[in-house]
């Protein structure tokens, strides 16, 4: 019998299917379609459908779609779940690790365009390119460059700033030699896992304490995971303690920044802006308050996609995703813990020494 994986996305990157030819059969249930291709409601209620259907035959899922614990339940020869995204939020990973199925991403494939998003939307705060592009787009009227001083609007920039950044991973690093050798600005991060001394050697200073860097830093940018220990690790008190004009960038999880808070420090001008590419609840409900400020830039959870990452992300984790398929473990295996129960699957069914 064949491995059939199912596409959860209108169609499969060649990339991906390239990885998989001659070793899987592709379940794509939009392919020759009119909707192949397309992210309508009406091609992704489609692929729902022909998922629930097919559940209890296929053994991969690849793609961006749910996958629920009542999916998991009747899914029983489903081996792995392949994401090829940097999170797993779609994923119920608890019901995937009580079902012994690996959970696959592209956590590292995306770092170099979000950070680059980080500083755009550092640069679109400080510069005053969001606040005037809305608003002659809304009026038809264009402000003179007087107009905006005379309000008090005069830009920035982010040369020799201080820049804090909260996770010092593979965007986190990226990001820090964007800054150093782009803008000449100081870098300080706090990451309680990373090695100082290397950090030292990149030209950055690792601190102890977060207080630390909020105290101290023009920019924090949050790009730490989501994690229980980081659920809302930016609340009143942290962005108390930042300075009246610094700026808050979370191009990282939404739950990590206590999203009322933000709003009510904003709004008092306990600290001068915020850029976000995610927020909580993702997106905001109509009349959020965060919808009005003119001191805030919205992007929508865009920040790691770029045509030129979105195949190396695809690639990567159907290269990966083929490897558990095939009873051999990968590096981005997002419930790791689950690996040896994931084995005695496979050699209960003979498909792994």
């Amino acid at each position: 019998m064949s491995t059939k994986v199912f596409v959860i996305q209108p169609t499969i990157q060649p990339e991906a299917a390239r990885v998989f030819a001659g070793h899987v059969e592709l379940v794509e249930p939009l392919r020759g379609t009119d909707n192949d291709g397309k992210y309508t409601p009406d091609a992704l209620g489609m692929i729902t459908a022909a998922l629930h259907e097919t559940l209890p035959e296929i053994h991969g899922i690849f793609g961006y779609g749910q996958v629920t614990a009542d999916m998991f339940e009747r899914a029983p020869q489903l081996r792995c779940v392949m994401t090829p995204s940097s999170g797993a939020e779609t994923i119920d990973l608890e019901a995937a690790t009580a079902h012994a199925v690996p959970v696959i991403n592209a956590a590292g494939a995306a770092y170099v365009p979000v950070a680059e998003h980080v500083i755009g939307l550092a640069l679109s705060l400080l510069k005053l390119i969001a606040l005037p592009d809305r608003e002659v787009h809304a009026t038809g009227h264009q402000r003179s460059n007087a107009d905006l001083m005379r309000a008090g609007l005069v830009p920035s920039v982010m040369w020799r700033k201080t820049i804090g950044i909260v996770g010092y991973g593979f965007i986190g690093r990226s990001l820090a030699q964007k800054c150093l050798r782009g803008f000449d600005m100081d870098v300080i991060a706090y990451d309680p896992f990373f090695d100082p001394v290397e950090a030292d050697m990149h030209g950055v200073r690792l601190v102890d304490n977060l207080d630390e860097l909020l105290a101290t830093s023009d920019i924090v940018s949050v790009n730490s995971p989501h994690t229980p220990e980081t659920e809302r690790l930016i609340d009143a008190r942290a962005l108390g303690l930042m300075k009246k004009s610094a700026l808050l960038i979370n191009c990282a999880r939404g739950p990590i920044v206590d999203t009322q808070a933000l709003a009510d420090a904003l709004r008092d001008g306990v600290i001068a802006g915020a850029g976000l590419d995610v927020t909580e609840p993702e997106p905001l409900p109509d009349s959020h308050p965060l919808l009005s400020m003119d001191n805030v830039v919205l992007t929508p959870h865009i920040g790691g996609v770029a045509k030129e990452f979105l195949p190396r992300m695809a690639e990567q984790t159907a290269r990966e995703g083929l490897a558990v398929l095939n009873g051999r473990f990968a590096h981005h295996i997002v419930n790791k813990a689950v690996w040896p129960a994931y084995l005695e699957r496979m050699r209960e069914r003979g498909l792994a020494a």
